[in-house]
Formats: C-alpha cells, structure tokens, sequence
C-alpha cells in the first residue's frame, strides 16, 4: 500500500525536509509492477533503497558505488 511506502521515507522529516523526496517515492510506486518475482537487483539504491521498502518480501540486492 502507498501509505506503507511512504513511511519509509528515509528523510527523518518526511513531511519537510524530505517532502520532494516523498513526491518521487509517490510517482515511483505508481510506475512500479504490484509485486516482482526472483531476485532483483536495484542499481544506484544508495542509503535509501527504495526496492526492499515498496517489495519487503522480495529478494533485493541493492549496488552503488556511494561509500555512505
């Protein structure tokens, strides 16, 4: 559910500072498939990796070369 999704806004302050943020996890999950099957691997994820927070029961991998 979106509601769900949007909670795991890694902003601490969803609704502020992470408000822009919260719009492009709005417009992702419209876009994303309702559920996926197999492994999935998510490049560019960095610290917030959104695919493990829209699919919870998938198998995610996510790469990036961002050190944080």
């Amino acid at each position: 559910p979106l509601g769900q999704f949007l909670s795991g806004n890694p902003f601490p302050n969803g609704l502020t500072d992470g408000l822009f943020y919260r719009e492009k996890m709005r417009a992702i999950h419209r876009v994303a498939p309702a559920a996926i099957e197999g492994p999935t691997l998510e490049i560019g994820g960095g610290r917030s990796g959104l695919a493990s927070i829209l699919y919870p029961n998938a198998d995610i991998v996510t790469l990036d070369l961002d050190p944080e």
